[in-house]
């Protein structure tokens, strides 16, 4: 039987957070991911187990319609005094359908266990679901191991998957490249807009598009298991649902080119690269956990060595000045950029710099 979640719900007024006794339940299963899980904050109220039965082959045609946006902030720049000051907008910034981030319940990672993919979300499941729906989870009973290529061909990644059934397994199984999310369930948005070009201008004057770290090397960016749309039968994630309004507005534009970019890094094949394992939104907190801009994925380690793209003694001055902020630019209105500015001059003769002001790439990986 799939894993039972949460019965309880002790909510007693408008922004309350959920009290769960889901991890009680799941963590009889795996005590991480009965944290991780009941802490994201999706398995509130009722629980969703998918009934009925599925059918063993592919079902065409079924496109979960796109997150309704309720409240579309402003993406171009100009949102802020700088330029730099990036138009993402901040969690309070936008309404979501689900609980925001900011109401959900922080945990700690465990990085020395990878754990399923997505945090164990069903991702068949989704094929079912009408938008706006919070996802279903599945269980270590219905586990699936898929096999990925490299950009050489070889099948390099191993990555386990868990369904909430038999059948959306075998469905899984049937055709993972048809079931799989794009871009390793990543954020679209990030592998399709953002890139290292402004990597060294100033963070004054780079817009929202410059300075990121992401590469082959430097995996997220980070995904929402809530915010999510099908689309070509495709299951894309984003981080936040503004940044999924402005992939699906230049949708046939940007696709492309994320293909493109994931083919460079992991070859073309039906189901290539790796899968999204340590770099969800959730973990920005607040507090963060962790941020994939700074740490990035690890979990092929002797395949794909991470990068460190701050080094030393940049890295130790940032963390001497403004850990407490490090990675909270999405959810407290880019305090940690703020906070960068405001110790320039102790981080000046560590950090790169450029016109009076630390470079883009500082900012971005550090704060974002």
């Amino acid at each position: 039987m799939p894993v039972d979640v949460c019965a309880q719900d002790t909510t007693t007024d408008e922004g309350s957070m959920r009290a769960h006794c889901c991890e009680a339940s799941l963590s009889a299963r795996s005590p991480l991911l009965g944290r991780e899980r009941c802490a994201y904050g999706v398995d509130s109220g009722e629980p969703r187990v998918l009934g009925g039965s599925v059918p063993a082959t592919r079902l065409a045609g079924i496109v979960a319609s796109s997150l309704a946006v309720v409240a579309i902030v402003a993406f171009a720049a100009g949102s802020h005094a700088k330029s730099r000051m990036m138009s993402v907008p901040t969690l309070d910034a936008v309404a979501f359908a689900h609980p925001r981030r900011s109401q959900l319940v922080p945990v700690e990672v465990d990085e020395s266990t990878a754990g399923p993919a997505l945090l164990g979300v069903d991702v068949v499941a989704y094929r079912f679901l009408n938008a706006g729906d919070s996802p279903v989870f599945g269980s270590s009973d219905y586990a699936y191991t898929l096999s990925s290529t490299d950009v050489d061909g070889s099948r390099a990644f191993e990555t386990t998957f868990w369904f909430s059934s038999a059948a959306n397994r075998d469905l899984f199984a049937s055709d993972p490249t048809f079931y799989a999310p794009r871009f390793g369930g990543f954020c679209a948005y990030g592998i399709t807009s953002e890139y290292a070009a402004g990597w060294d201008a100033s963070m004054d004057a780079a817009d929202a598009t410059e300075g990121w770290p992401w590469a082959r090397d430097h995996l997220g960016p980070p995904a929402d298991l809530r915010t999510w749309t099908i689309r070509d039968d495709k299951l894309y994630f984003t981080f936040l649902p503004a940044v999924m309004e402005v992939f699906l507005e230049n949708y046939d534009d940007l696709a492309p080119t994320g293909e493109k970019r994931w083919a460079e890094w992991f070859g073309d094949s039906g189901v290539a690269g790796p899968f999204n394992i340590q770099c969800m939104a959730k973990s920005y907190g607040p507090p963060t956990v962790r941020t994939c801009t700074y740490e990035a994925q690890d979990t092929y380690p002797q395949l794909i060595p991470r990068r460190q793209a701050v080094a030393d003694p940049c890295d130790k001055a940032l963390l001497a000045a403004c850990a407490d902020d490090q990675g909270n630019d999405p959810v407290q209105d880019n305090a940690c950029s703020t906070c960068l500015d405001d110790h320039y001059s102790d981080l000046k003769d560590a950090c790169p710099t450029t016109d009076g002001a630390l470079q883009a790439h500082v900012d971005k990986v550090f704060c974002w």
